[in-house]
């Protein structure tokens, strides 16, 4: 198995991005410079801003 240090990294972005971690703290934890160096994770992010959209319309119509 050819594991490298950078792959580690990318894989933590995944999964806090996964997570719905917010871009502004992946990038600190990965310790990038710029938020375009962070963006390539925001794909990832669908499902708990999806997750955010539904929670919030439920909690629409029960009131």
């Amino acid at each position: 198995m050819d594991i490298h240090l950078h792959d580690l990294r990318r894989t933590l972005g995944s999964y806090q991005a996964i997570n719905g971690t917010s871009m502004q703290i992946i990038g600190q934890s990965l310790g990038h410079k710029s938020q375009q160096a962070t963006q390539v994770y925001s794909r990832l992010t669908l499902d708990p801003v999806r997750r955010s959209v539904e929670e919030a319309v439920t909690m629409m119509f029960e009131n």
